[in-house]
């Protein structure tokens, strides 16, 4: 290669460079939020306008629970409490499926999902959604004790 060629491929390459923008210069985040390609963008276990609101707080408290199942479930009212989890975007569902016994889940935004897990003599997991204007949160699971799978919808009012 001659110089000419070299100083073409340096200058090429300095001018790309130079116009690549870094979207994120002029942005300034706050809270728990960090910058992704010019948009804040809030960090897990976190919400709202400056990512300085927790998202578990709204599902904390005691519920009323109506399940309701397929594959002859049937239907069932008790009551079920959620508390803060070990991490920032943890709960703890207490007395999940009248059981006793508690399941643990995560969560985001207004979307609670609980990875499969086993507790006691069945296995659980499910999705399920908080309508704040309601206080109410639905979710859907999937169990299996003894060998039978059941999927179930629990309506949960907060009391």
């Amino acid at each position: 290669m001659n110089t000419r060629t070299i100083c073409c491929i340096l200058l090429l390459a300095t001018l790309w460079l130079a116009c690549k923008r870094d979207r994120c210069k002029k942005v300034q985040c706050v809270g728990h939020a960090t910058c992704f390609d010019g948009q804040c963008t809030c960090e897990g276990g976190y919400e709202g306008a400056n990512c300085d609101s927790l998202s578990y707080i709204k599902f904390i408290g005691t519920y009323w629970v109506g399940e309701t199942c397929q594959g002859g479930g049937g239907s069932s009212t008790y009551s079920m409490t959620i508390i803060q989890g070990f991490e920032v975007e943890d709960v703890q569902l207490s007395n999940i499926l009248n059981s006793g016994l508690s399941a643990n889940a995560e969560v985001k935004g207004n979307l609670m999902v609980v990875p499969s897990q086993e507790l006691g003599a069945f296995t659980l997991e499910g999705e399920g959604t908080y309508e704040s204007k309601f206080n109410r949160l639905t979710l859907n699971v999937q169990h299996n004790r003894g060998g039978t799978n059941q999927a179930c919808t629990l309506t949960m009012t907060k009391q």
